[in-house]
């Protein structure tokens, strides 16, 4: 079996080195070795980008402020100058989840914290808006929108706020649900829910018909 050459192409590399092989050069002659610790980024032949727990040029460095994992209720622990180890300084920062505050996040903060399910007929959003409504009196209305991702990799969404409500509505694909009800103001509670498909909120349009629906207070209502 014989070959014959048809056609050549040359493309411009756009990096410093062959992504594959490590290879650097107009001809790609000269290996590249990259002196980076694992787990690190390498930008060049200066350049480590090092991950949360490691430190150095080359990143070869270990921080150990953050190996007693001092943050309390899940905060994340950022250390600071590891020189400041053994001194009387704060070296080490602490990132709280939502809901909680303090230098080691051991404090809770006067909130809701409202835990939200779907139902499996539905289809979970990448973000839900969620209207908190707050009845003052007979009179005044307030009302308080939110937006709020849901992760990807969850069926649910857990979040705290310090909103007071009275009603509480989920807004999702053009839908609304209603997803909690109370006559008293809630402060402070531990809510869990869930949005189900009878608990969808009816557009005038399905609740009148057209003649209704036209007339210029339902317009204003809707």
């Amino acid at each position: 079996m014989t070959f014959s050459c048809r056609t050549s192409w040359i493309f411009p590399l756009r990096f410093s080195f062959l992504p594959v092989h490590r290879w650097l050069g107009v001809q790609c002659s000269v290996k590249h070795a990259c002196d980076c610790a694992l787990n690190s980024l390498y930008v060049d032949k200066s350049v480590c980008v090092c991950p949360v727990d490691q430190y150095g040029p080359r990143c070869y460095l270990h921080e150990y402020a953050c190996r007693k994992k001092p943050c309390s209720n899940g905060g994340q622990c950022i250390a600071g100058d590891e020189r400041r180890m053994y001194s009387s300084l704060n070296n080490i920062t602490c990132i709280c989840r939502d809901g909680y505050f303090g230098d080691r996040c051991e404090f809770q903060e006067s909130s809701n914290q409202i835990e939200i399910s779907f139902d499996r007929k539905l289809i979970i959003p990448s973000l839900l808006i969620i209207h908190f409504i707050t009845v003052e009196d007979e009179t005044e209305v307030t009302r308080i929108s939110v937006i709020k991702k849901v992760p990807v990799h969850l069926d649910f969404l857990l979040f705290h706020t310090k909103i007071t409500f009275n009603v509480a509505l989920v807004e999702m694909l053009n839908n609304y649900y209603s997803i909690l009800v109370r006559k008293e103001t809630i402060i402070s509670a531990i809510i869990t829910t869930k949005v189900v498909p009878h608990h969808r909120c009816l557009s005038t349009n399905e609740l009148f018909n057209t003649t209704i629906t036209n007339l210029h207070l339902i317009k204003c209502i809707k």
